[in-house]
């Protein structure tokens, strides 16, 4: 039942496989699965995408450049302004770190560039299965030890409070636990450290509202691409 909780919490965090219509007049300002959905409609599917598993750097090179494309999103979204003044004011700064921790203007940032060059020599399709399972068993963890359940989503107050405590304390989970298990990834012919970062920097981009990190762990996070 923890391992089903926990796949349900990420389900509920990674919608962008999803599309559907979601109007704001529909948004209760007190539930969080509602922005979760008003951020998919704003997206339509193209904005912050899921890259497909070769494609990152081109889709995030996209992303940045299609202005349009991101006035479009923020225009979307900033309906919430008025319908939730009190949650956008949340909102908005995780969007804005979402955006800022890859795009800087129309161009991509200079952290993101630096990390390039590991990202071209992952193997994703190999890799892909183990950091998931890890991933999952980390956010189980996280539930488990902090007495909750995926339930804990359905109030915002609830979700804007837990979720930064959750995606640090998995985040360092996922790495304690692919540094023990180098040689899986190794198997891969990527380092442990290759992993995390692919991993997390795919989660980063593609997530739902919550899915960011403090900027201590971004740059934790980034450092991986110079061990």
């Amino acid at each position: 039942m923890e391992v089903q909780a926990a796949v349900l919490f990420l389900v509920l965090l990674n919608f962008q496989s999803i599309y559907c219509e979601f109007p704001i007049e529909y948004v209760d300002c007190e539930r969080f699965p509602d922005f979760v959905f008003r951020d998919l409609v704003c997206r339509n599917n193209v904005l912050f995408q899921i890259p497909d598993r070769d494609n990152f750097q081109s889709v995030v090179q996209e992303t940045c450049r299609n202005e349009a494309l991101k006035v479009s999103y923020m225009n979307c979204m900033n309906a919430l302004s008025g319908k939730c003044p009190e949650q956008y004011v949340e909102v908005a700064a995780s969007i804005r770190k979402k955006m800022d921790m890859f795009c800087d203007g129309n161009d991509v940032t200079q952290r993101f560039q630096s990390v390039a060059q590991d990202m071209n020599s992952f193997n994703y399709t190999c890799s892909e299965a183990f950091v998931q399972t890890i991933y999952t068993n980390c956010n189980t963890e996280f539930l488990t030890q902090n007495g909750l359940n995926p339930s804990f989503l359905d109030s915002f107050e609830t979700a804007s409070e837990v979720s930064p405590r959750l995606m640090s304390a998995v985040f360092h989970c996922t790495k304690t636990k692919l540094a023990h298990n180098s040689a899986r990834s190794e198997k891969c012919g990527s380092s442990w450290q290759q992993t995390l970062l692919n991993f997390w920097l795919q989660e980063l981009f593609r997530g739902s509202i919550f899915i960011n990190l403090s900027s201590a762990d971004e740059q934790e996070l980034l450092a991986l691409a110079s061990d």
